[in-house]
């Protein structure tokens, strides 16, 4: 998958590995995300298939740094994955839910104060997604001079919609278990 996402970013514009980290820590590390490490392994065995082809841009009072750019070979492969229509759901692992399955044999104040880390923590992605994203999807168009087509930046924001409502959902799931627990006799 991770090919797919830098090909799709390299859509917009040329980028060096590190220019691609920081797109994707700004925009779609809420429900992708990718090591430094990783991005760059990915790049190159992209350029040995013809995907992407990079050179050396000096940079003034800085080392120089590789930048990528997607091939037609790259568009043609990024357009036969996007393309695809999607016949089975996505395979979900939350490893919460596996720990909450086995909770009836905690204690109710370890089994809150669990909820209430949880609780914490989602609150904190709900913040980030209302508060933050927001405003890196206007700092990626603006850094990485991409103007996108309106059409793309209305999905860019449904996938952060996407973000606002499983963190609601999750929250209020949270409180609803919390309302039990308390009822619970030890």
């Amino acid at each position: 998958m991770l090919l797919y996402a830098l090909l799709g970013i390299l859509r917009y514009a040329p980028m060096s590995g590190y220019d691609l980290e920081q797109f994707i820590s700004i925009s779609i590390t809420h429900f992708w995300n990718a090591k430094l490490s990783q991005i760059y392994r990915t790049l190159k065995k992209m350029e040995e298939d013809g995907l992407v082809v990079s050179e050396m841009q000096e940079q003034d009072g800085a080392r120089s740094k590789r930048v990528y750019t997607i091939t037609e070979a790259g568009i043609r492969e990024f357009e036969s994955w996007h393309t695809q229509i999607e016949t089975e759901l996505d395979e979900i692992k939350q490893p919460f839910l596996v720990r909450t399955f086995f909770m009836g044999t905690q204690d109710k104040d370890k089994i809150q104060q669990q909820m209430q880390v949880w609780q914490s923590l989602h609150e904190q992605h709900l913040n980030m997604f209302e508060n933050v994203l927001p405003q890196n999807i206007e700092r990626v168009k603006r850094e990485h001079g991409i103007h996108p087509p309106q059409r793309d930046t209305f999905f860019w924001w449904t996938t952060l919609r996407f973000g606002i409502l499983y963190e609601q959902m999750v929250l209020q799931w949270l409180a609803e278990m919390q309302q039990t627990i308390d009822q619970f006799d030890e």
